[in-house]
């Protein structure tokens, strides 16, 4: 078996990075407030995953599987005044519901959606959210940086 691997070369380029953002707002804001860009987004994943059980049967074994479950990872720096990380924070401390978009600039929306780009959207809850201080970047540039995860069922 061959593969043509020039096909991909010639039409398709490969998402950047710096074109995928999050958007966060808490659930419970949804008719008060838009969803909140998180500021000098560094790194950002979407991990999907489901569990399968075995069950033996009389004709063999069978995997039956679970639930899906996707697990959002985003670090980023941690502006003065923003807001949004003290929001993350009691979210976190209250256990409340949250929903995140993922969003890519490079593909517009179709149809009633034309003027707006593609996006994933989740609710899931926060399950972990770190502040460390951030290495040197630069002497005079610092500035910590937070790190979050959350956990869904697929959507």
């Amino acid at each position: 078996m061959t593969f043509n691997l020039q096909r991909f070369a010639a039409s398709a380029e490969p998402v950047k990075g710096k074109k995928i953002f999050y958007l966060i707002r808490r659930y419970s804001k949804r008719t008060q407030e838009a969803a909140k860009t998180v500021a000098f987004q560094t790194e950002g994943s979407r991990t999907m995953s489901k569990d399968a059980d075995s069950v033996a049967t009389k004709d063999g074994t069978i995997r039956v599987p679970g639930a899906g479950e996707v697990e959002i990872s985003l670090t980023s720096l941690v502006t003065e005044g923003d807001g949004v990380h003290d929001d993350l924070e009691e979210a976190m401390e209250s256990g409340e519901l949250m929903e995140i978009w993922e969003v890519n600039v490079s593909e517009k929306g179709t149809d009633d959606n034309a003027d707006k780009y593609k996006a994933r959207y989740h609710q899931g809850y926060l399950t972990s959210l770190e502040l460390s201080p951030a290495p040197k970047i630069l002497r005079s540039f610092r500035r910590p940086t937070q790190s979050m995860e959350w956990a869904s069922k697929a959507t």
